[in-house]
């Protein structure tokens, strides 16, 4: 078995071989058959499926239709009349002459909220519809679905947009492998302006299990919470102040910093104008974005090799660009401890070139054919020096190189 160098010098003359590659060819250079193992195979975007964890009852997406019908329709929980429609008219039917209509749902699916009340400052648009949102088996009013996102990934997050009258303590909560939960409040997203500060990248430490949003409000009375009697989270399965809306991979977050009390419909006795509380549960005073990031998996380095007698025989053409190079000074100038191997002591004066070597182990020795083995292999599939076993693809399966 031959060992010349580490694994980290392997990478780092793969990439110089690469780098080199690079400089002199053009678009219509031939590429490798076998991708090299230096580059990262398996990246992924992880779906919903992967991201969202559910409570109880599970949760699951589906479409809507953000109409501001009311939660006890039944409809969606968070379909409700908002206090921020513009224009707003005159009791005891102040909605009627609204034409700026500002839950989340309207959010979601798209629609222009730039007019509607209390807006702050550097709030913007969705963009782009999100066609899903999250709910468990119920309907109305009992379809408000728990949730949280798989820890074992990272996240951009940014506070998009925010319709409220105050501010509230909001950050985010995560739970470790022994079930602690660690709550982490986010200074930006409370204060009164949406700017650059209001976008992180959330990276937990190694074995949390999942994370969600948590909001802190004094006003807050109602049972059961989080943290504190006045903290409310997003994996409550009861008085859920967050709804949850998808675009495949991407997600916004709508909260509630109101009193539910709990989920109070507008045919509850004491409410006037026949909307009551749910005038106030239009889930539009935080309004995040969460986009998962690509997952980089690099599989393990590659150890096919191939042998001088190959490159020689039924190889000899796939490497016709390297022909010509001088093996000391091409070799030697990647800096790799004990790379190359030396040449025989039978060898002529003078530096031969990589297909010299290979033609003649007799005189140059086989400790340099196989050093330009080493080289060779690298090149086409990514095998770190020193570290191949003889495995040697058919010729028809390596393009030239």
């Amino acid at each position: 078995m031959r060992s010349f160098t580490t694994r980290n010098a392997a990478v780092t003359f793969a990439s110089m071989a690469s780098l080199a590659l690079a400089a002199c060819s053009d678009t219509t250079a031939p590429t490798r058959s076998l991708t090299p193992t230096s580059l990262a195979l398996g990246d992924f975007i992880p779906n919903p499926s992967q991201v969202v964890i559910g409570g109880t009852p599970a949760g699951s997406f589906t479409t809507y239709s953000a109409n501001e019908s009311l939660r006890d329709t039944p409809s969606e929980f968070w379909d409700n009349l908002s206090s921020d429609d513009t224009p707003r008219g005159s009791l005891p039917n102040p909605h009627t002459t609204a034409t700026v209509h500002c839950n989340i749902g309207f959010f979601a699916s798209g629609a222009d909220l730039s007019a509607c009340n209390f807006k702050i400052p550097g709030s913007a648009n969705a963009g782009s519809a999100y066609s899903q949102y999250w709910q468990d088996t119920g309907t109305g009013e009992n379809d408000a679905s728990a949730f949280s996102f798989n820890g074992a990934y990272k996240y951009n997050v940014a506070l998009k947009a925010s319709f409220r009258g105050g501010n509230s303590e909001v950050g985010y909560f995560y739970v470790s492998a022994s079930n602690a939960r660690t709550y982490v409040p986010v200074a930006a997203w409370s204060d009164a302006v949406i700017d650059g500060a209001d976008a992180i990248q959330i990276s937990l430490p190694a074995g949390t299990q999942r994370w969600g949003f948590y909001l802190s409000q004094p006003k807050i009375s109602e049972t059961p919470t989080c943290r504190d009697a006045t903290t409310v989270c997003s994996d409550q399965d009861a008085n859920q102040h967050f709804a949850l809306f998808n675009s495949g991979n991407n997600y916004i977050v709508g909260v509630e910093d109101a009193n539910l009390h709990p989920l109070w419909p507008a045919s509850e006795p004491g409410n006037t104008n026949g909307v009551g509380n749910n005038e106030d549960s239009d889930y539009n005073d935080y309004i995040f974005t969460v986009i998962p990031q690509t997952v980089i998996e690099t599989p393990p380095p590659s150890t096919t090799w191939c042998s001088p007698g190959f490159w020689k025989n039924n190889g000899r053409d796939l490497w016709s660009a390297h022909w010509n190079e001088p093996y000391l000074a091409t070799l030697g100038a990647l800096g790799i401890p004990g790379f190359p191997a030396p040449l025989s002591k039978k060898a002529p004066a003078g530096d031969p070139t990589l297909l010299t070597v290979i033609d003649n182990p007799n005189t140059y020795g086989g400790p340099a054919t196989n050093s330009v083995s080493d080289y060779l292999s690298n090149l086409a599939f990514g095998t770190p020096i020193g570290k191949g076993v003889e495995s040697c693809p058919s010729p028809s399966n390596i393009k030239p190189f």
